[in-house]
């Protein structure tokens, strides 16, 4: 069943998710508010809540909601970097270079999009650092370094 199905909000699927940490104890931080964003004053650095602030922000960030998808990717950048998360910390940083993409912030767009493919060649994932890679190419096409954007993307 989707959660369209199921009639709940993208907060609500979080939240549910939320009640239980990576061992399935019960988290303690379950009661914390994401419609104002102050879940990402709240770090909670397990990795499910990491993975899930990543996926929510991707979920913001196609709503349109882009202060919102900052908050929850930096949330999820920061958790993954207590746990040196590679792998977290790069799927945040797309996230994080797309809110940018999308706001028409290049600089900061490509700074988010390098980190992310640092970290992915850094635990040997070709396949992810290529899609980050050609997210960077887009970003740096638009900008008109048209060779910096094919040498990457």
């Amino acid at each position: 069943m989707n959660a369209n199905a199921a009639g709940l909000s993208i907060e609500e699927i979080y939240f549910a998710a939320l009640e239980y940490d990576d061992s399935g104890a019960r988290n303690q931080g379950a009661d914390a508010s994401i419609a104002d964003g102050s879940i990402a004053e709240k770090s909670i650095p397990d990795k499910s809540t990491a993975d899930l602030m990543t996926d929510l922000a991707a979920a913001h960030i196609r709503a349109g909601r882009l202060d919102l998808a900052l908050s929850c990717a930096q949330t999820a950048l920061d958790a993954s970097s207590a746990r040196d998360d590679a792998y977290g910390e790069a799927e945040a940083c797309v996230q994080i270079g797309r809110v940018h993409w999308h706001a028409r912030r290049p600089a900061e767009s490509i700074a988010a999009y390098e980190r992310a493919i640092t970290r992915y060649e850094q635990i040997g994932d070709r396949g992810r650092a290529a899609a980050a890679a050609d997210h960077l190419g887009i970003t740096l096409f638009e900008q008109g370094r048209y060779e910096d954007a094919f040498a990457r993307g």
